[in-house]
């Protein structure tokens, strides 16, 4: 974890947007970051949002937009911190009726992505209408803020020096959110960051403070002599 195609001319700022399986009202959503140096067009964006969502309809063949349904025709029709709803060849299916207690509700994609993100299910929505106040322990309260320092070169790359990130242990314990981060800054020649790999070539799920990794796109993991001439000088990229 974007979604939303652009075409970006070189140079132009990356764009984050969230994306949502067609006809799935439980689903929050992903969020993902396009830029021209990973998809170019809205077919090479559309893939990584296939590889991204994993649809029980299979291949993401459109998107739209989740009020009305319009169709996406190309990037640059996307537009940063919006919304979009990604289908197949299926129609597309704006909202779901849910009846509680003889009462319908209407839900659709906006309502549960801006408002209700964090509610396990539909019928989470329908209670007062809003989420429930969570009562937490002091012990939980009282979260680790020790930050995570990770250094990540490219796949491939060997005179590339990499990128050291700053992150917070709530970055790392969420996997899409690392991905959309790294890929952010990365920017592989291959596109979305889909794995990252030790420098000995093992895949990790999880990171490590103090490691060094290797972004793995589409592509297989390359073994090189990465960070040979030590880390890099650039500024660490905070969150």
């Amino acid at each position: 974890l974007n979604p939303l195609p652009i075409l970006a001319t070189a140079g132009a700022p990356a764009k984050s947007v969230r994306i949502y399986r067609n006809g799935d009202f439980n689903y929050s959503g992903r969020r993902f970051i396009v830029n021209d140096r990973q998809a170019r067009n809205l077919d090479a964006f559309l893939s990584d949002v296939t590889s991204g969502l994993r649809p029980a309809f299979g291949a993401v063949r459109r998107l739209y937009t989740p009020a009305h349904g319009h169709r996406v025709e190309k990037l640059d029709d996307l537009q940063s911190g919006r919304v979009y709803v990604a289908g197949g060849t299926e129609k597309f299916k704006k909202s779901t009726t849910i009846r509680q207690r003889g009462k319908a509700t209407e839900i659709g994609y906006e309502m549960i992505g801006q408002q209700y993100r964090k509610s396990n299910t539909i019928e989470d929505l329908l209670t007062k209408g809003r989420r429930i106040p969570v009562v937490v322990s002091a012990r939980l309260h009282r979260f680790d803020k020790t930050p995570v320092q990770i250094h990540v070169f490219r796949n491939g790359d060997e005179v590339y020096k990499g990128i050291k990130f700053v992150l917070s242990k709530r970055d790392v314990q969420n996997w899409d959110l690392l991905m959309n981060l790294i890929t952010e800054k990365i920017q592989l020649r291959t596109g979305a960051v889909r794995k990252l790999y030790t420098l000995e070539g093992l895949h990790v799920e999880k990171v490590e403070n103090g490691k060094q990794y290797v972004a793995v796109g589409s592509d297989k993991f390359k073994r090189l002599p990465y960070g040979s001439d030590g880390f890099s000088t650039s500024p660490p990229q905070n969150r």
